[in-house]
């Protein structure tokens, strides 16, 4: 037997202004089975919290930054793209 779903929770990457969000509403709306569609505001307290995890891990990285210079140690290196950080790792022969 397969599993049934009876909703989907769908994450927007960034808010929206409430005139804007209405012609998203109506596309949702369309999509066959859908019965009703239901718009959150945007709380300030979620985007307080993601500038503070944000800050709290870039310190994190700062502080590796430190131990790493600390100890000279050249084969590894951080590379910073697109706010993704991809951990590399070379060694000498």
């Amino acid at each position: 037997m397969t599993d049934r779903y009876n909703a989907f929770i769908v994450v927007l990457e960034k808010d929206i202004r409430d005139d804007d969000a209405e012609a998203t509403v109506n596309a949702i709306r369309q999509i066959r089975g859908v019965l009703d569609v239901q718009p959150h505001l945007a709380d300030p307290n979620e985007s307080i919290a993601e500038v503070r995890v944000r800050r709290e891990f870039l310190s994190k990285i700062y502080q590796l930054f430190d131990i790493l210079e600390t100890l000279e140690f050249q084969g590894l290196f951080l590379c910073l793209l697109t706010n993704t950080l991809f951990l590399c790792y070379t060694s000498h022969t």
